[in-house]
This record gives structure tokens, sequence and C-alpha cells, in this order.
């Protein structure tokens, strides 16, 4: 716990500094940044939260085409869970460290949620980066100590999905703003 609340004071320490506010993280001083529509209500607010919802764990991949690669993402964010279907193990019963992880988890997809926009260019729900190692500790902890062939195949599965989007979004100019 001493590094992480380190790293807290001295963001605080930081912010004050640059702000003079511990609580200013200068997001809203980006010029033109609040008369942006999603922000209309402030940088976090409780009317954020349904598009938020949505786009993390309903947005579909993106348009199909008839021909390779047949699907390509949708450039303003889907579902985590299509994203990388090996997520949806974060689900299975066990783990030391599951408590833990899931109030984590649960906080942080709050404030998540509460974020005026659900993030801009980009594959998947970005902002779910931060759940990241919080998922780790229910996927290492949690079901058999042996990984199955469905597991296996989950694991396949999201890494192909990336790696096409990866190739849409950086080598062809079929996915653009």
């Amino acid at each position: 716990m001493v590094l992480p609340l380190a790293l807290g004071i001295l963001t605080a320490y930081y912010n004050f500094a640059r702000f003079h506010s511990i609580f200013d993280f200068g997001y809203a001083r980006i010029p033109r940044v609040l008369q942006e529509p999603w922000y209309q209500h402030g940088l976090f607010s409780l009317h954020a939260i349904p598009g938020n919802v949505y786009h993390m764990l309903f947005k579909g991949l993106g348009d199909t085409v008839p021909k390779f690669p047949y699907i390509l993402p949708y450039g303003f964010g889907c579902s985590i869970f299509l994203a990388s279907p090996f997520l949806v193990l974060v689900f299975r019963e066990g783990g030391k460290y599951k408590a833990a992880a899931w109030i984590a988890i649960g906080l942080l997809t709050a404030a998540l949620w509460c974020h005026g926009n659900p993030g801009g260019w980009q594959f998947s729900y970005r902002y779910a980066m931060i759940l990241l190692p919080w998922m780790f500790l229910l996927l290492a902890g949690n079901g058999p100590a042996k990984l199955s062939a469905i597991e296996i195949s989950l694991f396949i599965i999201s890494v192909a999905i990336n790696a096409l989007a990866t190739y849409e979004f950086l080598w062809t100019k079929n996915v653009h703003p």
C-alpha cells in the first residue's frame, strides 16, 4: 500500500502546485473541452452513465462488409467482451482476491461510467484499461489451475480480434475518423 499511497500524495502535490487544488487534474482547462456536447453536465456526471454502459458492455464490433476482413471495427469503441471474449472468464468461481478485485472493479467502473464521454478514437472501451490489473487477478486466481481448450480458444479468438482491429486501424484506410 506504500507505493499507491505515495503516488496519490505526489499526484495531489503536483495538482496543487500546478492548479492550486489537489482535485484539479487540468482536463477542464483544455481549450473548449467543456463546450463539447458530452460535457454539458461537466467532465463527470450521472448523465453520462447510460452511454458509457452501452459502449463498454453492449456496443457491437463494427460494420460488416462482403469481403475480407468482413468486419470493420467501429472507431469509437465497442464492448470489452466482444473485443476480448477471454474476459468472460473473470466470472468463473474461486480466487483468493475475488472480493477485493470485484470491489476495485466496481468502484473504478463507477468512476469510468460517470466520465462525460466514452472515449475518442479507439478500439473497444479504452478507459477499461484501468480495470485490467484487477481482471488479471481474477483470471489468474479463479477457475482450474490447468487451462482448458475453451479457455485457450477464447484467448486465441481475443488475440485474433485485436490483431485484426489493429491492422484495420493502423495499416488500412478502411477505418478512419
